[in-house]
């Protein structure tokens, strides 16, 4: 029987840019990088001797919004994936509750194998219901909204400058009215939301719940304003987002690579892209 286990696993990221990154922090990474280029460590990060920090390890590895997968030049030597090759053929995978769930929320079969193929024997059950609460549900947290969504425009037109790409210039341009839409839309439900009575319940985050979980009217008109601005985005955001990975790839003379890199690895516009389609997927229910 083959056995994998499938997380922990160290994924390669381009270093973020923090405004300072102590010489401590960074000669951990330099050894732990060199570990593995000598083949003395597979990626996973309960097989070293001294479990680095999550401050460090966070400046090892990525995640699936900021991986650029294939068009990564170090796609072919990642730990990640390199797990994920290796699982074909396993018997018995070990995956942790919240990997199984991130798997079945995008359908099944994308990190994991297929459900239908598939026996599930979970540990620890009494967890799983929290567990899948927090991966089949979505929160929203406005300020945070309209903080990251209000920089998101400056982050881009500093791009634009850095490229002479006509086109680059075009979409930032086309993207200002839908990002001021939404900002609008998140403004009103932010007016409203300081307008509930929240109950305040010891040891838990105050809540309101609906009746019958249905929104007042006064909610429906400006939840659809902000899935429209949502989806006029989105749109927006996928052709940028479509434009890097050209770039990435090499096919794009007025759009340097590594700026293309840095951009797309280093920024959180599309986690914002993310969020972005998850608002324009909600739907709200009429009282009544």
């Amino acid at each position: 029987m083959i056995i994998k286990r499938l997380w922990g696993k160290w994924r390669f990221t381009k270093m973020k840019k923090r405004k300072k990154i102590e010489p401590s922090a960074l000669e951990k990474v330099r050894q732990v990088m060199q570990r593995y280029a000598e083949g003395k460590w597979d990626g996973d990060r309960d097989k070293l001797d001294l479990v680095p920090a999550d401050e460090t390890w966070s400046l090892l590895t990525s995640d699936h919004m900021q991986c650029s997968n294939r068009r990564c030049i170090n796609f072919s030597v990642c730990p990640f994936y390199r797990a994920r090759e290796q699982m074909v053929d396993a018997d018995l995978v070990i995956a942790n509750h919240d990997l199984v769930l991130a798997d079945l929320s995008l359908g099944g079969g994308a990190i994991l194998p297929e459900p239908s193929n598939t026996l599930y024997v979970f540990d620890e059950g009494h967890h799983l219901a929290d567990k899948a609460g927090s991966h089949f549900s979505y929160s929203l947290r406005i300020l945070n909204a309209l903080r990251l969504i209000g920089g998101m425009e400056k982050k881009l037109l500093q791009f634009s400058q850095q490229t002479n790409s006509s086109f680059l210039d075009d979409l930032v341009t086309r993207m200002h009215l839908p990002i001021q839409d939404l900002l609008k839309g998140l403004g009103i439900w932010k007016t409203l939301a300081e307008g509930l009575t929240f109950d305040a319940d010891r040891g838990r985050t105050p809540r309101v719940r609906f009746a019958g979980g249905r929104q007042p009217d006064d909610w429906l008109i400006p939840a659809q304003e902000v899935k429209h601005c949502c989806d006029r985005l989105l749109q927006y955001l996928d052709q940028l987002g479509a434009l890097l990975k050209e770039a990435m790839e090499g096919n794009l003379a007025d759009i340097e690579r590594p700026h293309a890199e840095a951009f797309f690895s280093t920024n959180r516009i599309f986690n914002q892209s993310s969020a972005t389609d998850e608002l324009a997927g909600w739907k709200f229910c009429k009282a009544g």
